[in-house]
């Protein structure tokens, strides 16, 4: 009996004993599945680790794992925000959808503060929360989604107890997770925080790297800001050496708008949103002053960058001053170009009313000439002539300011009008002739202007000494103006290499930025309705037909200087004399046969009268082709003949007179400001030239010079 109940109670223990086996063996086979499982999640999270750095496709992918491995219906993905100081909604998916990807956080309009909501709590208190039942938890806020929650999982993505995000699975069925649920997730979110937060930390260093590596490595000024202040908070060696700056002085000033001039600055905001706005794709041009008070332009392009954990503006600025330069030359002399070929035609037809003018004018007064030694008594006539007079002189004025209008804006071919020059004469001749200026008037009123000449040998160059003397005193007066409290002007000549320099300095207001790019322009000025506002534009034409530069420098409120480039001569030519005009006075004046042909009906009236009230007898012609018929047909002595005209031009008509009779002397009367080739006018039968408007006695002068010339020789 003992025995067997020896034996029963072994045989018990026995089973028990491979009861609890059994029972050993099936958790450690269940937790062996579950650790499976769990290993095969990480490998599938591992597996799309290569797309970490397209987040898009990353984060799409992740999802689809958490909605095919779990019970969820709905996922979503936040981040943590630092400057919103909140969780915002990066991606959402359903089981049935695509989702929807959010590239900018606050296109989501989801955003929840640390310990708004259950997303919010589980953010805040770092830690999963399982909501079976979400109706009866008060931290949950139905929001405008459209689905219903009955179960919710929040579980936080913490890398190096940093809060990246939280992952939120949703249900609509209530305790639709069970704890092993919650574990997973808790799980893959502490592998896939590390993930993340890996790649965030390697991307920072990667592009502060390359951000060094940039700053230091390219011929570009880079400054860092901070976007809520414009503060300069850094910047790279090149940009010390563009603005004159140290890196600490930049430093310390208040914000970036200090070293922007003041034209600039009301545009500058604006800019700086653009770019941010922009993501660094546009290009803008802002200007910058240097520590020395110039300024430089800059092509600025930038972006908002994450840097040492903060987000901030990478302002790039290419400085493009000598390419404005440049360009503001080229356009400089495509607006003279432009204009001199509209002025040429308003000149010539100015000129055909200004010859008609003067001419009536001048023959006017002279029939009402009172014979030499006899005083005029009648009051009318002194009035009559001093009327005409004001008139003549008026109409000469408009023939100067349109002569003006056509030099400025053209470049001579040639240099037969130039001569050697000295530039040291230039200069003391234009002071002496605007010293009662800076001289006298200035003593007069008590503004103390001194003169300051610094002037090294220089060879002669080829120019025109009226010319650039008429530049000089442009620019001493301008200076003068710009000195009311007084000042000094400076003028230095020197020679580099193949080229003279002249350069003329003020301490006067300067010119203000936003004028400055228009002083050359033709008709600007800022002096009023007493200013033409061709000097400088006319000094521009000066210089640029001299084959030379004009540029200028200047700084509000401390002065201006200009500085003229000009080719040194290859050869130093001759002094040239100018023609004077002497009247040619003979006691028995040959008296011709003219034939004028002329298209303005005032001229060529005005030109019969003038050769008839001459002794000469006249015919006239309306264009070339009625002239050349008149012409076969009698006998003329000399011919004038207009340049343009519809049908032949007056060279046209030269030619074929010239076939006709070789003989007959040819004048060219124009009112276009042409370039008049010696062998052209050789070439084309031309013996003479006049210009609109002309005095009388310039073409009865004429007139006995070409009848001097067809002397001894036959007429048809």
């Amino acid at each position: 009996m003992v025995k067997e109940q020896y034996f029963k109670s072994k045989e018990g223990k026995t089973i028990e004993k491979v009861r609890c086996y059994v029972d050993t063996l099936r958790d450690a086979s269940f937790l062996f599945e579950k650790k499976v499982e769990e290993l095969s999640l990480l490998k599938r999270i591992g597996d799309i680790v290569g797309y970490i750095f397209d987040q898009e496709v990353f984060y799409r992918k992740f999802m689809d794992i958490l909605l095919e491995e779990t019970n969820a219906e709905n996922c979503s993905f936040m981040l943590m925000d630092d400057e919103a100081n909140g969780l915002v909604l990066k991606m959402a998916r359903g089981r049935n959808d695509d989702g929807a990807f959010f590239e900018h956080p606050r296109d989501s309009g989801t955003v929840f503060s640390l310990g708004e909501g259950v997303a919010g709590s589980a953010a805040l208190k770092r830690e999963t929360i399982l909501l079976n039942e979400v109706k009866r938890d008060k931290r949950f806020q139905v929001r405008e989604t459209g689905i219903p929650i009955g179960s919710l999982l929040c579980v936080p993505l913490i890398f190096q107890e940093k809060l990246l995000g939280v992952i939120n699975l949703s249900h609509t069925r209530p305790h639709a997770f069970s704890e092993n649920d919650r574990r997973v997730m808790k799980l893959l979110c502490a592998f896939v925080g590390a993930i993340i937060g890996n790649a965030i930390a390697y991307i920072r260093v990667r592009d502060q790297e390359k951000f060094k590596a940039m700053c230091e490595g390219v011929r570009l000024a880079i400054l860092l800001l901070d976007p809520e202040t414009m503060k300069i908070l850094d910047c790279n060696r090149y940009t010390e050496d563009s603005l004159g700056y140290s890196r600490e002085e930049l430093i310390g000033i208040e914000h970036i708008f200090a070293i922007i001039p003041q034209g600039d600055r009301e545009k500058a905001p604006h800019l700086f949103t653009e770019i941010a706005k922009e993501g660094g794709t546009g290009f803008y041009e802002l200007s910058f002053m240097k520590k020395d008070g110039s300024v430089i332009i800059g092509e600025i392009s930038g972006a908002v960058i994450s840097y040492q954990e903060k987000s901030l503006m990478q302002l790039m600025i290419k400085d493009i001053t000598e390419k404005k330069g440049m360009e503001e030359r080229l356009l400089q002399t495509k607006k003279l170009t432009s204009l001199g070929e509209l002025a040429g035609g308003v000149a010539h037809d100015f000129n055909n009313m200004l010859a008609t003018i003067i001419g009536r004018t001048q023959l006017l007064r002279k029939s009402i000439e009172t014979p030499l030694g006899v005083a005029e008594r009648s009051k009318s006539i002194r009035d009559l002539k001093k009327s005409l007079e004001i008139i003549e002189k008026a109409a000469f004025d408009g023939a100067e300011t349109v002569r003006r209008i056509q030099e400025f804006a053209g470049r001579r071919e040639d240099d037969r009008h130039f001569s050697s020059v000295n530039l040291k004469e230039v200069v003391e001749q234009a002071l002496e002739f605007t010293r009662v200026r800076w001289k006298n008037e200035a003593e007069l009123k008590g503004i103390p202007i001194s003169i300051q000449k610094k002037i090294s040998p220089v060879p002669p160059i080829a120019g025109n000494s009226t010319e650039l003397r008429e530049v000089l005193i442009n620019l001493i007066i301008n200076a003068i103006e710009a000195m009311p409290d007084g000042g000094s002007i400076k003028i230095n000549i020197y020679r580099q290499k193949h080229y003279a320099f002249v350069k003329v300095k003020d301490t006067g207001t300067g010119i203000p930025n936003a004028i400055g790019e228009r002083i050359f322009d033709p008709f600007f000025t800022t002096k009023g309705v007493q200013s033409t506002g061709l000097g400088l534009s006319v000094s521009y034409g000066i210089i640029n037909r001299h084959r030379g530069t004009i540029a200028v420098e200047s700084v509000e409120g401390k002065g201006t200087t200009f500085t003229i480039k000009l080719p040194l001569s290859e050869r130093a030519g001759e002094e040239t004399r100018d023609e004077k005009e002497v009247n040619i006075v003979q006691k028995e004046q040959r008296k011709g046969r003219i034939l004028v042909i002329e298209d303005e009906e005032d001229v060529r009236e005005l030109l019969k009268d003038v050769l008839r009230d001459g002794g000469h007898e006249v015919e006239t012609a309306p264009d070339g082709k009625q002239a050349l018929e008149i012409f076969k047909k009698d006998r003329f002595d000399l011919v004038f003949t207009d340049l343009g005209m519809p049908g032949m031009s007056g060279w046209q008509v030269a030619e074929e007179i010239k076939k006709i009779n070789g003989k007959i002397p040819i004048a060219l009367i124009t009112g276009w400001k042409v370039q008049l080739d010696k062998t052209k006018l050789k070439e084309s039968g031309v013996d003479f030239v006049i210009n609109k408007p002309f005095l009388i006695h310039h073409i009865l002068q004429l007139v006995e010079q070409g009848l001097r010339v067809k002397k001894g020789g036959g007429s048809k």
